[in-house]
């Protein structure tokens, strides 16, 4: 019952504002039986919660597109929608580049006043996104708009289409969350619908386009991560177990037989 009350309500959201998803990645642990949520950072990598903002209104300029996320293989986490967003970019920008140097460093963000990318310095952005530059929380619709941009260019120019979008689906936008929200922030973790076997393991295929260091992550994953954050965490309400189905526009997210 309770999967179901959130998947109604979350797929409310995506109607509306938007959801807020991690997909997992090398920063979470490989094991979900352990603290996956508690893993030990990566040398030379930024501490930060990678995670994108999905929302119906998309689909407006993606026409039969899938959800864009990230992956089409890993499942992840539903985070709340007072998770505390550092920044936030209109494309995967590859944010694990932007680890702390200096003083007034923000993860995933802005590093210091000296990073160069490019030959360009790695600052926050001032009245409108201009690559490497990172947007404020308060400046997430203009990051969104920017995504929107990028779709409708794809769209309208066939010659756009390979650096614009990811087949099946658009380029994600990137919204960077101070990785102290995990797992407090956690409203649900989920699996994509389309991508387990009936014994909730990835398809052969994507095991193999899976990367070795980080390992499918689906039906089996998720819910053994469930389980493992259920038992160390007396979170209120508890997180969820859903389905998540990149090519459902009007309700997403759906309640997992396997946590019945």
């Amino acid at each position: 019952m309770q999967n179901a009350v959130v998947a109604k309500w979350l797929n409310r959201r995506f109607r509306g504002d938007g959801v807020l998803v991690h997909q997992f990645d090398y920063m979470d642990g490989l094991h979900p039986a352990s603290h996956w949520w508690d893993a030990p950072p990566r040398p030379h990598k930024s501490p930060h919660l990678s995670a994108t903002l999905v929302r119906a209104e998309m689909r407006r300029t993606l026409r039969q597109a899938q959800i864009p996320v990230y992956s089409d293989v890993q499942g992840g986490v539903v985070l709340r929608a007072d998770a505390p967003v550092a920044c936030a970019y209109p494309r995967d920008t590859g944010t694990e580049r932007r680890g702390c140097l200096g003083p007034r460093c923000v993860p995933g963000c802005v590093p210091d006043s000296k990073t160069r990318l490019q030959d360009r310095a790695v600052l926050w952005c001032n009245t409108s996104y201009v690559w490497p530059c990172a947007l404020r929380p308060e400046m997430l619709q203009m990051a969104l708009e920017a995504q929107s941009t990028r779709f409708e260019r794809a769209v309208r120019f066939p010659a756009a289409r390979r650096r614009y979008l990811w087949w099946p689906h658009a380029e994600p936008n990137e919204v960077v969350v101070d990785r102290r929200a995990y797992p407090e922030f956690i409203e649900a973790v989920f699996f994509l619908a389309s991508n387990t076997t009936a014994r909730g393991e990835c398809p052969r295929s994507h095991r193999r386009l899976s990367q070795k260091w980080m390992g499918p992550r689906c039906e089996r994953f998720a819910s053994a991560a469930h389980r493992s954050l259920a038992r160390a965490w007396s979170l209120q309400p508890p997180p969820a177990l859903l389905e998540f189905d990149l090519g459902n526009w009007t309700a997403p997210f759906s309640s997992s037989a396997a946590a019945v």
